[in-house]
């Protein structure tokens, strides 16, 4: 939780950095420039930007989190770990169920930004123009 908000924050500050240096370009870079390439290659990679630092903070914390726990409960009894981690797969299984449709509408909602997104791109690019 605390990763995709550092991430989401991370992308909101670049977001804004790269919009803003966009709008202060002089009105001949403008137009030599295709709005439509601008439009797309800003959103694409800053999408990927903020996929990638998620995915690195989550892998680091959950990299983190499994060697402490597999090294303490191995250290502890053997047969305990192993009961414990065949109930945290059962566990893992029934939360990935659970979560599905919360996850579905967050996809939802992030197609729908990302088209408002885009339009907002669009009609302050076109408006120079």
């Amino acid at each position: 939780m605390v990763n995709g908000r550092i991430s989401a924050l991370i992308g909101s500050d670049l977001s804004y950095k790269i919009f803003k240096n966009i709008l202060y370009q002089s009105y001949e870079q403008h137009k030599l420039q295709n709005s439509s390439k601008v439009i797309a290659s800003t959103t694409n990679h800053i999408g990927l930007t903020v996929y990638f630092i998620s995915q690195a903070l989550q892998l680091v914390a959950s990299l983190i989190i499994v060697l402490s726990i597999v090294l303490t409960l191995i250290y502890i009894d053997f047969k305990v770990a192993l009961t414990l981690f065949i109930s945290f797969g059962i566990s893992y299984f029934l939360l990935a169920l659970t979560t599905r449709k919360k996850l579905e509408r967050n996809g939802s909602f992030i197609a729908m930004a990302a088209e408002k997104q885009v339009k907002v791109l669009q009609e302050s690019l076109g408006s120079i123009r």
